[in-house]
């Protein structure tokens, strides 16, 4: 749950008073609160944290407080771009895939910012393994010798060494 705070004192004060009780300031009209799981300021209208992505409970009335459904998206995007992050580097179409749908799902600042990491992330890789794979690929085929160069090889060897018959 969200808390309100003093501006006077820094004492908490349950939403709805317009008097701190430790206090006794009259408390401005703030469209501000913070946010019980990371300590920033948000908006007083803010469904979820901007930064941690935590539920912000909506206040209807003083004895009504309506939780916000929001703890299955933060997992789910969390998800997301940790496996965007991952396969970007190791497997970069799959990390390409991932990137765009977290950029499509995701609401969340941090995660849209790890999201676009990882589309270039993958970009990248995927251009360094092409290269690697057009320089490499064709000097590997050329040290891989034919079963004829090989039985040549072992005659050769044969003849000299006699005891391996």
């Amino acid at each position: 749950m969200s808390m309100i705070y003093c501006s006077e004192c820094g004492n908490p004060i349950s939403p709805g008073q317009k008097i701190c009780p430790n206090c006794g300031i009259q408390l401005e009209d703030d469209p501000f609160i913070f946010c019980s799981e990371c300590g920033n300021r948000i908006e007083s209208n803010s469904a979820i944290c901007r930064y941690c992505g935590a539920p912000v409970l909506c206040v209807n009335a003083p004895s009504q407080v309506m939780p916000v459904q929001v703890q299955t998206v933060k997992a789910e995007s969390s998800g997301i771009v940790v496996s965007a992050m991952i396969m970007a580097i190791f497997f970069p179409p799959l990390g390409l895939l991932l990137a765009i749908l977290g950029l499509k799902k995701i609401q969340m600042p941090t995660n849209v910012l790890v999201c676009k990491i990882a589309l270039v992330v993958s970009i990248i890789t995927t251009i360094v393994y092409t290269i690697l794979l057009v320089i490499f690929v064709p000097k590997l085929a050329n040290i891989v010798d034919t079963a004829e160069e090989m039985t040549d090889k072992y005659n050769t060897v044969k003849e000299w060494l006699p005891f391996l018959d």
